[in-house]
């Protein structure tokens, strides 16, 4: 049988040098975790916000943007 865990974990960091400090004390205890589980993995990476999902409203205000035109009498 083939087990697989996952951690995950979200940190918030300012910069880059506190993004650093985190990654060293997650790599700190990661150590010793692959002391038991030798085929441990470690990834870091950033993870970008994702832009707010548009309601009904919205999608009719954009109804200007689809290159349709209007017919005018001159």
């Amino acid at each position: 049988m083939k087990l697989r865990a996952q951690i995950l974990i979200e940190v918030e960091a300012e910069d880059f040098l506190a993004a650093a400090n985190h990654e060293r004390a997650i790599q700190s205890i990661f150590k010793s975790l692959q002391a038991d589980y030798d085929n441990a993995h470690l990834e870091f990476r950033e993870v970008r916000s994702k832009t707010p999902k548009m309601d009904g409203t919205d999608l009719r205000k954009m109804r200007r943007y689809t290159g349709n035109l209007h017919q005018y009498a001159d």
